[in-house]
């Protein structure tokens, strides 16, 4: 193309001085050299202006297409109330600020959350004002905000150990390893995007049908990874962001989930979950002769959490917590009835 534009001035020149070819007089020369200076100017431009789509058309294809990368902003959502937060949020929303000093930081309350609902995508405001619960709103909200500005999103509870920029694909979507609901590849606690990718154009009219869902699949991490498998077929615009760096910390981490949550249980319903600790050389299943699909597993660090999400299945006497030694295979069965404690500390002397 450059080339293209390189020839174009001289044939213009050549042309042009055989139509003035046989006129006399300093007018014709003056005009003649007139013309010439600006095919010069002209040509310069071209130049300048095949090159710049050249090297568009370059970054276009390194990255399928998308010539966006992400933004430098990081987001995170958090009660405008100070008094409200855990202890542990300032030190860790400080992380992010000292980790990546020249990125915008933004952080959101609810009330900016349904601003930026309301003004950009009033057509899911309704949907969006009608959740059951809050954590279902700042859920969806999180995916709007990657929409509309990139840049990346973290929970307050998770803490950034160290800058990790140069381990971001800038043409992907990142999202952190699970390293909790079992269920699950991904968190949407930790999530990476360019501004504007397709995928949450998808996952947006995936939100209505889903919202009466219990929290997981409504708006959180199952909803998020069934709409990743649901996506073109395939997952490669996804990079996956390994728990033992990014979640659960290890020996290269470069952020950790402290999980310091409770949003996961409403006030007046403890029953909804039982949590056993010590278990950390364990997996975990719950075996039950009916509602198969009724409850979780949440596996963190040492603590393994059973929540259920069907309000009509009971804790009854047919529900066996199942643990399995990752080592020798042995499993241990506990009962989970309805006299189960919420939070018990597992021996096996």
């Amino acid at each position: 193309m450059v080339g293209l534009a390189s020839g174009f001035c001289p044939f213009w020149d050549l042309h042009f001085a055989r139509k003035e070819k046989g006129r006399r007089g300093s007018s014709g020369t003056i005009c003649c050299y007139g013309m010439s200076s600006f095919c010069i100017l002209f040509r310069m431009f071209l130049i300048w202006t095949m090159h710049d789509i050249e090297f568009s058309l370059a970054v276009g294809f390194l990255t399928n297409g998308r010539t966006s990368l992400i933004p430098k902003i990081i987001h995170q959502t958090a009660m405008a109330d100070k008094s409200r937060w855990h202890p542990s949020w300032k030190k860790f929303q400080k992380s992010w600020q000292t980790n990546f000093p020249d990125f915008e930081y933004k952080l959101w309350t609810d009330e900016d959350l349904d601003d930026l609902i309301r003004s950009k995508n009033g057509w899911f405001h309704e949907s969006y004002r009608s959740y059951d619960i809050n954590i279902k709103r700042v859920d969806a909200s999180r995916y709007f905000i990657l929409h509309e500005f990139g840049g990346i999103y973290a929970d307050m509870d998770f803490e950034c150990v160290k800058n990790f920029w140069d381990k971001l694909p800038q043409e992907k979507i990142s999202f952190a390893e699970s390293g909790g609901i079992s269920v699950c590849r991904i968190e949407n606690a930790l999530m990476i995007s360019p501004k504007g990718h397709k995928f949450w154009d998808f996952l947006f009219t995936k939100l209505e049908d889903a919202k009466n869902k219990s929290v997981f699949e409504a708006t959180g991490p199952i909803f998020l990874d069934k709409c990743i498998k649901q996506y073109l077929g395939t997952d490669d615009f996804l990079n996956i962001l390994p728990r033992n760096q990014f979640s659960l910390g290890g020996d290269n981490k470069c952020a950790i989930h402290h999980q310091t949550g409770v949003w996961t249980l409403p006030k007046k319903t403890k029953s909804d979950s039982i949590a056993y600790e010590g278990v950390s050389d364990w997996d975990a299943r719950v075996e039950t002769q009916i509602f198969e699909d009724a409850f979780y597993i949440a596996i963190f660090k040492d603590k393994v959490t059973v929540i259920r999400k069907d309000k009509e299945c009971g804790w009854g006497q047919d529900l066996n917590l199942v643990l399995r030694e990752k080592s020798s295979g042995e499993e241990r069965i506990l009962n989970i009835g309805p006299s189960t404690s919420f939070f018990k500390s597992v021996s096996f002397d």
